[in-house]
């Protein structure tokens, strides 16, 4: 072989390897930018879901707060459970139900004995009682949330007559809001588990010992819960998997 060919035989060589070599490093930059993006966006909507569930909670309170101060501390003036107080919270009742989704609302006196109750939920009572101590003794709103079968929202305010703490409202809203709030913001799916219970039905996850007591888009996500084995470890920086179903590849992130 002439020195000219083997000279371009090399170059030939050569040139392979460069393109190669700018192909594999093209492909690891698209690689590990499409992996930032994908990681950006996901960290974004959990901060989207939490700050939905937040502003939802917030406003639950502030709804609450609102109920405690106007008229209530007069209505408590009278005998406690009097017909005054609970024609009081009567009249507020259809609008909380019909215009801000209020499902349960509940008075208590100072000691926490039961005033008066719409639509509560005995299950969650136990922990209402602690919440009322708490609004009592620091004299400030509270909100919180109860997931059982379904989850509930709950926000307590202080009663105030003549200065001091008379008794405390509690609010409850369905988590229904939060989940459709989410899904019109971001376009993606939320759902919310609790631990498990004694009925096994369509929403039980048994390999995880968890049950979906809300969730978006349910015909669509139900069948990809249903796939999970495990959950990431809590405080895990991988806090996502990826679920395959019919030959395509869902990400599920958890909060």
């Amino acid at each position: 072989m002439s020195l000219k060919w083997k000279v371009l035989l090399t170059l030939g060589m050569v040139m392979l390897s460069v393109n190669g070599t700018l192909s594999w490093l093209h492909f690891r930059d698209l690689k590990t930018r499409f992996e930032g993006q994908r990681t950006d966006l996901r960290e974004r909507l959990i901060s989207e879901a939490i700050a939905v569930r937040t502003d939802s909670a917030l406003r639950l309170q502030t709804q609450a707060s609102l109920l405690a101060t106007v008229g209530a501390g007069s209505a408590f003036q009278s005998k406690p459970g009097s017909l005054k107080l609970r024609e009081h919270f009567d009249s507020y009742w259809p609008v909380l139900q019909l215009d801000l989704d209020i499902n349960s609302m509940k008075v208590y006196s100072r000691t926490g004995a039961t005033l008066a109750a719409w639509h509560a939920d005995a299950a969650s009572d136990i922990e209402q009682d602690d919440r009322v101590r708490a609004v009592v003794s620091q004299e400030r709103a509270l909100h919180w949330m109860h997931c059982r079968q379904i989850c509930t929202q709950f926000a307590a305010a202080p009663i105030l007559s003549a200065g001091r703490v008379a008794g405390v409202i509690v609010l409850g809203s369905s988590l229904g809001e939060v989940i459709v709030s989410f899904n019109r913001l971001s376009g993606a799916d939320l759902g919310v588990l609790a631990p498990a219970g004694f009925v096994m039905d369509k929403n039980s996850l048994p390999n995880l010992g968890l049950q979906i007591v809300a969730l978006s888009g349910s015909e669509r996500n139900l069948p990809l819960l249903h796939q999970l084995k495990v959950l990431p470890p809590k405080q895990s920086k991988k806090n996502w998997q990826l679920v395959p179903y019919q030959g395509k590849q869902f990400e599920l992130s958890f909060v």
